[in-house]
């Protein structure tokens, strides 16, 4: 299971979705029509993406960069230190 949703206990994913594209459905009422076949496309490459993810077996923490700010040893004592990362040493 995706570890974000081992900690969302205050709604189900079904719901959640649900209520999300009710709210998307109420905000295009209002919105001018010629840009609706730009929206949907956009919506549904960002729905792909979601479940593209959701369904990864990767884990995204490992394979983000270190933290860019901050003090070097407290970045060290972290583990988030990259030496050599632009002029960051």
């Amino acid at each position: 299971m995706h570890e974000v949703l081992t900690r969302r206990n205050m709604t189900t994913e079904p719901s959640l979705c649900s209520a999300l594209e009710n709210l998307t459905k109420q905000c295009r009422k209002v919105i001018n029509q010629k840009r609706f076949p730009y929206l949907e496309e956009r919506y549904r490459l960002e729905k792909e993406a979601l479940e593209k993810d959701l369904h990864s077996k990767t884990d995204n923490a490992v394979s983000l960069p270190g933290r860019l700010s901050g003090d070097k040893q407290w970045r060290i004592s972290r583990s988030e230190y990259v030496s050599g990362k632009a002029g960051l040493e």
